[in-house]
């Protein structure tokens, strides 16, 4: 169970990290970053 949520935690992280790259490129594609975020 503990090892779950570590993976759980390290995948939030990513998703985390991934998010914030979309919001910087948001002004120069803002419909692929929506596509993106649909997805997530």
């Amino acid at each position: 169970m503990q090892s779950k949520r570590v993976e759980f935690e390290m995948q939030n992280e990513e998703l985390r990290r991934a998010q914030g790259e979309i919001e910087e490129s948001r002004a120069d594609m803002p419909l692929a970053s929506s596509d993106v975020k649909i997805v997530i």
